[in-house]
């Protein structure tokens, strides 16, 4: 976004939307897919950047600056797509707080292979952070935070970018969303996002709101969908093992991964 762009935008930012929908997480899970497919619809529009990052590292900036990631007020709607709302702790409390009405969308990835590609990520380098650690060295230096009890990020540089593990612990992070939104959040697996995109689309359509339309199905940053052998998967699945099935009592569903 340009400078003269980014000025005319705080200018107009009383006469811009609020998102009807927010995409919160989870990171590594299909999020800029899910983004791209719903934009394609014709009253659906996208903020600029896809990831605003307000209720998390911006709340202390003003509603004007919110407002300026979005489109002018029209008959259409709109969305956001920020991963971190959902893992970061903060998040929750200024997001209910403030837009308590929005609906939200969480796609949700098998834990280990989640944790696999966010370590991957970090590797490529992020934000100018580079992961020099194995990934055995890696998931042990999170699973030390969470012996301590502690799963929700805090927005330190340690949970930000190296929260291989906890980020895939779902029950904690989304049972307070559920609570506060109820049938306002819709919850999805990104395997069926990325298997199944037009029949999954439908329901997330359906959720908004919307008319279903024919969207042209891509999987976004394919490349991180390929299969490939993970370091220590077994001892992973078991320390995930218990946090799955308090998935599984909150969403109420006997299985989701398909092991």
């Amino acid at each position: 976004m340009s400078v003269l762009e980014r000025l005319f935008r705080r200018a107009t930012f009383p006469i811009r939307m609020l998102p009807d929908c927010i995409i919160i997480g989870a990171q590594k899970s299909g999020t800029t897919s899910l983004y791209r497919y719903i934009i394609q619809h014709p009253i659906l529009l996208g903020s600029n950047p896809k990831e605003v990052h307000y209720f998390d590292d911006s709340y202390h900036k003003k509603l004007g600056w919110y407002r300026s990631h979005f489109p002018i007020r029209s008959s259409k709607m709109c969305i956001e797509a920020t991963p971190k709302y959902m893992f970061d702790k903060d998040s929750f409390r200024n997001l209910k707080s403030f837009l308590p009405d929005v609906k939200l969308i969480a796609t949700l990835r098998e834990p280990v292979e989640r944790a696999y590609s966010h370590y991957k990520h970090v590797c490529r380098g992020m934000r100018g952070v580079t992961e020099t650690r194995s990934f055995p060295e890696a998931v042990r230096a999170d699973l030390d935070v969470l012996r301590k009890e502690r799963i929700l990020g805090n927005g330190s540089r340690e949970d930000t970018y190296y929260s291989y593990i906890r980020r895939g612990i779902y029950a904690p992070q989304l049972s307070r969303f559920l609570e506060a939104y109820g049938d306002r959040l819709l919850v999805l697996r990104s395997g069926d996002l990325f298997k199944s995109p037009v029949s999954t689309m439908k329901d997330v359509f359906h959720h908004l709101g919307c008319e279903p339309v024919k969207i042209e199905a891509n999987v976004y940053n394919q490349g991180d969908q390929e299969e490939e052998e993970i370091p220590c998967r077994e001892e992973l699945e078991e320390v995930f093992e218990p946090y799955n099935r308090q998935l599984y009592e909150l969403l109420g569903v006997s299985e989701w991964w398909n092991y």
